[in-house]
């Protein structure tokens, strides 16, 4: 099995650590006057929607976790599979389109110019009978 996508992974989870270090450190600064959606919301309803959105962070935190591990899950699995599965029992080859090949005496025998005394095919001199 290839390891041609391993180097991908470690930028996946560096950027996934910093998302979710980002995530966490906007989610628990308490919003100013300035950034809160509404101007006339009031500290119950501020608190609410920060709650709301850290909730949602979290969520989508999981998520992306969760693809995470089941990637890397899956990459080992199919690393593993021979060893986990023992010895595969090996089937019987039928080959279906065996009627259907030309063999080579066939070739051979479509493709070989006509003889001087054949009767198959056209004379060589372009339909006329020799004479």
């Amino acid at each position: 099995m290839s390891t041609a996508h391993a180097p991908c992974t470690a930028p996946f989870f560096a950027l996934f650590a910093a998302g979710a270090a980002l995530g966490t450190l906007a989610a628990e600064t308490p919003p100013d006057a300035a950034s809160q959606p509404y101007p006339s919301a009031d500290a119950e309803t501020a608190r609410r929607l920060a709650l709301s959105l850290r909730l949602l962070l979290g969520l989508l935190a999981l998520f992306i976790g969760f693809l995470a591990v089941s990637l890397l899950a899956v990459r080992l699995l199919r690393r593993h599979a021979a060893r986990l599965g023992g010895a595969r029992e090996r089937t019987a080859y039928v080959d279906a389109w065996r009627r259907y090949r030309v063999t080579p005496d066939e070739i051979q025998r479509a493709t070989s110019e006509p003889g001087a005394g054949d009767s198959t095919g056209p004379p060589p001199s372009g339909g006329r009978p020799p004479s």
